[in-house]
């Protein structure tokens, strides 16, 4: 994946408003997560929240963006969703 920027555009669904900007492909996911987090007022219930894509639960938010975008291959305009993580009961 080559992109001249060393960013990637994510948008990221929440039930609030969207997440819709560039990131830096050597920044964690964490910041995605924060930031996506912040929309929905969440910061302060963090570990009830998840980042998905494709309908799969991103557990490691300290990998970096680039190297997930490489895996999964994200393009400009990907988008993930934030949602509540599943109760276990």
């Amino acid at each position: 994946m080559s992109n001249p920027k060393n960013t990637i555009r994510i948008v990221v669904v929440t039930t609030a408003d969207d997440v819709d900007d560039e990131f830096n492909l050597n920044q964690p996911l964490q910041v995605v997560f924060n930031r996506a987090l912040h929309e929905v007022g969440g910061e302060g219930n963090r570990d009830q929240f998840a980042l998905e894509y494709n309908d799969v639960v991103l557990p490691d938010l300290s990998r970096k963006i680039g190297d997930l975008a490489t895996e999964f291959g994200w393009v400009d305009g990907v988008v993930l969703d934030l949602v509540p993580k599943p109760v276990v009961v």
